[in-house]
């Protein structure tokens, strides 16, 4: 009887340890998408806020001369994951034309800084790590 719930329990955990690691990747895209989706809506409005989270993505307003600049989320996906670290790739397009530099620095560290607030995220000797793994963000804007 000890033998089969011992076979019983292994079995489990063989089939659970995969799934949670599934949807930890999961909920990873989930909240970068949704930071990523956060900044190009603040810059759609094409007004800033004095709240201090915005400062980076106001320069920005302020070189599309307070227009929305047509900030669209195009896709997020892992792009490369191991046991130590998870690459996820972001893709932004805009229509206006503006300094490239600057709205990619101004959006990844928006990210990058709202994650840090959430759940499971945390920073360690400068890189974000999500429940312990290496979370490297690769953010791609391109004019449409």
């Amino acid at each position: 009887m000890l033998f089969l719930t011992g076979i019983i329990l292994l079995g489990a955990a063989l089939v659970v340890g995969p799934y949670l690691k599934t949807n930890s990747s999961s909920e990873l895209i989930f909240h970068v998408r949704s930071q990523a989706e956060s900044a190009c809506a603040y810059l759609n409005t094409g007004v800033v806020s004095k709240d201090e989270k915005y400062g980076q993505l106001n320069a920005v307003i302020v070189s599309a001369n307070y227009s929305s600049i047509g900030c669209i989320v195009r896709g997020v996906g892992i792009t490369q994951e191991d046991e130590g670290s998870v690459s996820v790739k972001v893709s932004v397009g805009y229509h206006k034309n503006l300094d490239q530099d600057l709205l990619k620095n101004a959006v990844s560290d928006f990210i990058k800084r709202e994650l840090k607030s959430r759940g499971g995220f945390s920073e360690r000797d400068g890189e974000l790590y999500y429940w312990g793994r290496r979370v490297i963000i690769d953010l791609e804007v391109r004019k449409e």
